[in-house]
């Protein structure tokens, strides 16, 4: 039996997709003279990797620990984590400014404090990258597939690049995926930890004690670097002018900003009320009754809130929250040409909340003309409201507005 690909482990063979395991599964059926014998290609991909780790008895069990970090990896790369962490940046870079500013210095974002990147030239011992790492990373890095040394020489060193947690993340998760440059520069990492591990065997721990390192979850490291005694900072010219900064701006940094995603129908905008996070917008923008003016982003939520509050209020007041028939009032009709063309599993079309807001003055409009007719007064000329009923029963006022043939949007 042929040996499996140098690429192909347990971690990669657990993470690989349809695309190379059909790859792979080619590969194989190379060395198989027998056609009865030969791997075929059908089945989900889960089949696919059961077929390629038994012919080649890689044992997927053991991926547990591993597989983990490629996870770890994908949360990172997520828009939402991504920006709630540049908000929490800022606001940590806000208040230190306003510490500063209330000792009366100047706020400087260059100075050796505010490094939190480990470079491969100033790692002296074990205790510097090793302690940055979490045991998951470690045991990872000491499982890897080998590389030839033709391949660790003819790369590009790592001598000058700042070598991060998150980088080594992002190269394990490329290399689950068969990059084989992430895993070169994997051995390159786990070569500065074999060097440095040696030479603090022979050499007497820093001075400097290292925080704990952070756990798998997409933070920064919180290790400071080792400097070279040799190194030197830039200095900062004291006589550049800085601008000043009032202290509004600064409290803003510390503000949490919110917003609400696009809503895509009225189901969507209807779960925004029912879930808070509508009240919670126009508690932190809107107008503060006798607590003074509302928030300056009010301007630009203001429309967005209160469409959303109006369709809420016509689901209670018109539907009295029965939600399926709401919905189903608030439905497109489906065309015959439009089924064939969406065939029989054409989703859910609503008509747009913006559309239905709007039409509510034009509905109250029409209702109120109607109310006007002869037919629902009495000999007075007022409105009998028991004649309303007597006529319309209990339709509300969208189901009598479409009835009178009335109904635009």
């Amino acid at each position: 039996m042929a040996s499996p690909p140098t690429e192909m482990n347990a971690v990669n063979l657990d993470n690989a997709k349809g695309e190379l395991l059909k790859f792979w599964i080619d590969e194989a059926n190379k060395n198989i003279t027998e056609r009865s014998q030969r791997l075929t290609k059908t089945g989900k991909v889960a089949e696919l990797r059961q077929k390629l780790a038994t012919f080649h008895k890689i044992d997927l069990s053991a991926t547990g620990t591993i597989s983990t970090i490629s996870e770890a990896v994908g949360a990172l790369t997520i828009d939402e984590s991504i920006q709630k962490r540049q908000w929490a940046h800022l606001r940590a870079l806000g208040e230190e400014w306003k510490q500063e500013r209330a000792a009366g210095r100047p706020f400087l974002l260059k100075k050796a404090a505010s490094k939190i990147l480990i470079s491969s030239q100033t790692l002296c011992s074990v205790q510097s990258l090793a302690l940055a790492l979490p045991d998951k990373i470690s045991h990872a890095l000491s499982s890897l597939p080998d590389v030839t040394a033709e391949e660790l020489t003819a790369a590009p060193p790592l001598d000058d690049t700042l070598v991060t947690e998150e980088m080594v993340y992002a190269w394990l998760g490329s290399h689950s995926v068969g990059n084989r440059s992430a895993l070169i520069n994997l051995h390159r990492v786990k070569q500065m930890l074999a060097k440095d591990k040696a030479s603090s065997a022979t050499s007497s721990p820093p001075s400097s004690t290292m925080p704990s390192p952070s756990s798998v979850n997409g933070t920064n490291l919180t290790a400071k670097p080792f400097i070279p005694a040799s190194s030197t900072l830039p200095s900062v010219p004291h006589s550049q002018s800085l601008a000043p900064v009032t202290p509004s701006i600064l409290d803003t940094c510390g503000t949490e900003i919110l917003g609400l995603d696009q809503a895509d129908n009225i189901r969507t905008a209807i779960a925004q009320v029912e879930n808070g996070d509508v009240a919670k917008l126009r508690e932190m923008y809107g107008p503060k009754q006798g607590r003074g003016g509302a928030h300056a982003s009010w301007s630009k939520m203001n429309v967005m809130i209160t469409r959303r509050e109006r369709l809420f209020k016509q689901l209670q007041d018109e539907f009295n929250g029965d939600k399926d028939r709401f919905f189903a009032f608030f439905t497109l009709p489906t065309t015959e040409n439009t089924t064939k063309k969406k065939g029989k599993e054409s989703s859910e079309k609503l008509r747009p909340f913006r559309k239905i807001v709007e039409a509510i003055p034009h509905r109250d409009k029409d209702l109120a003309a109607e109310k006007e007719k002869a037919e629902y007064q009495n000999s007075e000329g007022e409105f009998v409201n028991g004649n309303w009923e007597a006529r319309w029963g209990q339709q509300n006022s969208w189901e009598i507005w479409r009835s009178l043939g009335l109904e635009k949007y």
